[in-house]
């Protein structure tokens, strides 16, 4: 079982650091983590640092006085996470030192649209949560690389140079260039996340602000050995984008793309983040407010429940099933010879 843990927003009183509030987040997070032990002999406990005020996109506002750094606070909190980690059994990760390096890259490439990274100067966005998600899965060790290809052309005698976490079938060259291709995992989709209802412009500045992408999302196509010119890519029939014989050449990151995969892959976010709304209907509008009149119906409701975000999370794994797809680079507009 991998446990996390993440406290300290609240717990400052949105005030000025104080001995009185120390000691009582300390005691309060020591007996959390010990209390997790006890009744989790087995877990893996990860002890998340504070995400940050957001003091960088715009100046504090209430019920935070202006004077006040009170993401300094939040940072002393997690100086002392660290400090304890090895006395606690706990490992760490710092949620607050790369979202304020995100935030003031954001401020530096479009001043307004960071503010919504994290709207109230509290609770991030869904871009702000994608930064921190990547925090995460980085200390996790979560690999980069979704797929990489890397084709050489050739009229009659394309090859496929290199290749990881995919198999290349069927490779065959003309005028451009066409293979079949099974990724063994699905990137990440980006595309599909700022079009999406909640994302928008912040999330595309989350995506460009932070290392995400490099740390989670690469997908890279590589071809050597094209005509000059420019090509369309097409996937499936459909085409996704155009890029000419140099861009193909330093490689073309499919995971920023409207790709079948990306498309699939919003699917499977679509079924996780049903699984998230079950669970809290089953905890929020059921156990807890009916916690104290001790009805069967209860237990009856929970376990119909339960039923069903099984269906859901069998149904979530048969659509994240790794696809064949058809590639094709198609010529498109051909450079002259001089």
């Amino acid at each position: 079982n991998v446990i996390t843990v993440m406290l300290g927003m609240n717990d400052g009183g949105y005030k000025p650091e104080s001995q009185a509030n120390d000691e009582k987040y300390f005691a309060g997070y020591q007996h959390i983590i010990e209390t997790i032990h006890a009744k989790v002999s087995q877990a893996q406990v990860w002890a998340l640092k504070p995400s940050p005020y957001d003091d960088v996109t715009r100046t504090p506002a209430f019920p935070v006085a202006a004077d006040v750094q009170y993401n300094e606070v939040l940072r002393s909190f997690g100086k002392w996470i660290e400090n304890s980690a090895a006395t606690m059994g706990v490992q760490v990760v710092d949620m607050n030192s790369d979202m304020v390096k995100a935030l003031r890259k954001a401020q530096s490439l479009d001043p307004e649209t960071a503010k919504q990274i994290i709207p109230d100067h509290i609770h991030p966005s869904f871009g702000g949560h994608l930064i921190m998600a990547q925090m995460l899965l980085k200390s996790w060790q979560a690999r980069a690389v979704v797929s990489a290809v890397n084709l050489e052309a050739g009229k009659g005698s394309a090859r496929v140079s290199s290749s990881q976490y995919t198999r290349i079938t069927g490779l065959k060259s003309d005028k451009g260039l066409a293979w079949d291709e099974q990724d063994e995992s699905l990137p990440l989709p980006f595309k599909q996340w700022v079009d999406m209802w909640g994302g928008g412009a912040s999330v595309d500045l989350s995506i460009r602000s932070s290392d995400v992408a490099a740390t989670l999302n690469q997908q890279p196509l590589v071809v050597h050995g094209l005509a000059n010119g420019t090509y369309t890519l097409k996937i499936d029939g459909n085409s996704v984008g155009a890029f000419n014989n140099d861009e193909l050449a330093a490689g073309v990151n499919l995971a920023l793309l409207k790709t079948p995969a990306t498309d699939q892959a919003m699917r499977v976010y679509q079924l996780a983040n049903l699984r998230e709304e079950i669970h809290n209907d089953r905890w929020r509008g059921i156990e807890v407010p009916l916690a104290e009149y001790s009805l069967p119906e209860v237990a009856n409701a929970s376990a119909s429940i339960d039923q069903l975000d099984f269906a859901v999370a069998k149904k979530m794994r048969a659509v994240a099933q790794p696809t064949q797809h058809h590639f094709e680079l198609e010529l498109i507009g051909a450079v002259a010879a001089k």
